[in-house]
């Protein structure tokens, strides 16, 4: 009898688990120990079932799956973890080489089998997991520092916002709200200008002059008059953001 693969599912969109689970039991030395729809009872579970590989999204409210991943990482056999999302260049910049594989939402049925079958070549080359389980520690290590802190609206709780989530930064005011990808916006302790000079310039710009806008969740570009420019975002409500002449140069460089 084949000793068959344990898999586990983490997302908070029960589609998305559907859809994995479809894919899974169709490679039949695969098998779904259990699903979970959100980060603290993913971590629960695969504690107490330590499955082989995990597919984790990243962007779940509350507990996202690098906070899952930085969880499951402290266990004495770490299950091996296949990233899924929906932001590309987020997904080939970090996952490609710290993770087993990633999968960019939506994927088809090929490319899942692309998937699988790096999990069952790392599964059975001890030396590729040792490495790839170091990698993605240091990764998440790193990920662990590109953090701010912010507050709800009216509240004194001060919260651990990872930049990553942020869509865009806007001045109100006089005061800096954090646009996170869950319909969330924090107020941060800070300025544009100060965000300007820390934020890593290859996945943040700032468009105008109270806006800075997370490269990664740009969709498009569209041209209005005068040289200024409309960003659309990825976001469900497909928000549109200005970007105006002064920044437009610049900005249009980091979208070829």
């Amino acid at each position: 009898m084949i000793n068959k693969i344990s898999a586990f599912i983490v997302d908070d969109e029960t589609p998305a688990r559907n859809e994995l689970k479809r894919f899974l039991e169709l490679e039949k030395d695969f098998k779904i120990l259990g699903e979970a729809q959100d980060g603290a009872e993913a971590v629960s579970a695969i504690t107490d079932l330590k499955p082989s590989v995990i597919f984790l999204d990243i962007h779940m409210p509350k507990m996202s799956g690098l906070d899952v991943a930085r969880e499951l990482y402290l266990l004495e056999t770490p299950p091996l973890i296949v990233f899924v999302t929906a932001y590309d260049r987020y997904a080939i910049q970090a996952f490609e080489v710290n993770a087993i594989d990633y999968l960019l939402k939506p994927f088809d049925r090929e490319r899942f089998a692309r998937t699988c079958a790096k999990i069952r070549d790392a599964l059975s080359n001890q030396r590729l997991l040792r490495e790839k389980a170091k990698s993605l520690g240091n990764y998440l290590e790193e990920d662990r520092r590109l953090r701010i802190t912010g507050r709800k609206r009216n509240s004194k709780e001060k919260i651990l916002i990872h930049i990553r989530d942020v869509l865009y930064f806007h001045v109100k005011l006089t005061e800096v709200i954090a646009h996170l990808v869950h319909d969330e916006e924090y107020f941060v302790s800070t300025t544009l200008k100060s965000l300007v000079s820390t934020l890593d310039p290859e996945h943040f710009q700032q468009t105008h002059r109270a806006y800075i806008v997370n490269l990664d969740h740009v969709e498009k570009v569209v041209p209005l008059f005068a040289g200024n420019f409309n960003l659309v975002l990825k976001n469900a409500a497909k928000t549109s953001l200005p970007l105006s002449r002064r920044y437009a140069k610049k900005f249009k460089q980091f979208l070829k």
